[in-house]
């Protein structure tokens, strides 16, 4: 874990779905610390802004009312590639289950990225396979999927 992209991720996955103040958010990142999640280098890394941003997003506030929330989900996939069966395996950042039970699938992207569009081309594929893999394992429909570029502060919603 030495990418700063890769400290977000962490932090991400790790805080509970909850409001945060800035001062909640650094009191969390130094109780990493103390537990030995995160050492000192990591920790400056840390973007407390970008993270305190990130539980202001509409769709954070949508997490702390679902019904269910699936954080750093694993799965395995059977794609089709130039005519044969492949296994893809990988791990879903994070999806959920809303109040009006509309699944949406988010990811959280941390490269840098000029416009929307750059990491929607990027990403898609990669957002496909995992709108597949849920749709099979909840067997039901995906209603939304989003990036959330921590780099540009904002949520992209893909068209499901």
């Amino acid at each position: 874990m030495q990418k700063n992209g890769s400290v977000m991720h962490y932090c991400l996955q790790n805080l509970e779905i909850k409001n945060y103040t800035k001062e909640e958010i650094e009191k969390t990142i130094e109780e990493m610390q103390k537990k030995q999640k995160l050492t000192e280098k990591q920790v400056e890394a840390v973007n407390i802004e970008k993270l305190f941003m990130i539980t202001k997003s509409n769709l954070w506030q949508r997490m702390i009312s679902a019904k269910a929330v699936y954080i750093e989900t694993p799965f395995y996939i059977n794609v089709l590639e130039e005519g044969e069966k492949v296994l893809v395996q990988g791990i879903i950042d994070c999806y959920f289950i809303d109040e009006e039970d509309k699944v949406v699938l988010l990811d959280y992207k941390t490269d840098y990225a000029q416009t929307e569009q750059e990491l929607i081309d990027k990403y898609i594929v990669q957002l496909q396979i995992y709108k597949e893999a849920i749709e099979q394992a909840l067997h039901q429909e995906i209603d939304e999927m989003y990036i959330y570029s921590v780099y540009l502060n904002k949520e992209i919603n893909i068209n499901a």
